[in-house]
């Protein structure tokens, strides 16, 4: 058993994109996955244990435990170009007691790393800025005040996060906030 399931999700995973596309017309370098919550934490598992595999991804809410940042086996680091074809938009509330953006430990005693070290991670793997800086959406502000900050200067993809009001098991306002992952999937060269 790894951390959330006595499954191999990866294989299973993996085998479903095989299956599909040795069936359906798709284009395995537009592969895409949203995840929240325990599903994001198993969007950021799967890009580490199947480095490249991924267009994009959009994380909601959840981040690797504490110690599951690279890989099982490291990937992040021993196969860096494959990682680096993954660009990742996170999106994270800002009050957050179950999965805190800024990490560490939680009242039901699970630690998680924090959006940073996570992002700043990916950031590393696409050859940006060491620091986030703001940039403008078109879905900012609403009800939930959404503000992003993207890596600059990345040599390829993108590294993203957003934040917003509201705790563990919020999005921002919909559907713009759908809008704002699918248009930064469309945007992956």
């Amino acid at each position: 058993c790894n951390w959330s399931t006595c499954y191999d999700d990866v294989a299973f995973v993996s085998q479903l994109i095989d299956h599909l596309s040795s069936t359906l017309p798709i284009d395995r370098t537009k592969i895409f996955a949203v995840g929240e919550s325990n599903g994001a934490m198993l969007i950021h598992h799967l890009i580490q244990e199947l480095p490249g595999v991924f267009a994009a991804v959009a994380p909601v809410f959840g981040l690797p435990l504490l110690g599951y940042l690279v890989g099982s086996k490291y990937q992040l680091v021993t196969e860096a170009g494959r990682a680096g074809k993954t660009s990742v938009l996170e999106l994270h509330d800002r009050f957050d007691a179950t999965i805190p953006w800024q990490g560490g430990d939680t009242v039901d005693g699970w630690m998680y790393e924090s959006m940073d070290r996570t992002l700043g991670v990916w950031a590393a793997l696409h050859g940006c800025g060491e620091t986030p800086e703001p940039v403008a959406t078109k879905f900012d502000g609403g009800s939930k005040k959404l503000r992003c900050n993207a890596y600059p200067d990345c040599s390829r993809g993108r590294v993203m996060r957003c934040k917003y009001d509201g705790g563990h098991g919020d999005w921002p306002d919909q559907p713009q906030a759908d809008h704002l992952i699918w248009e930064f999937f469309r945007n992956i060269t």
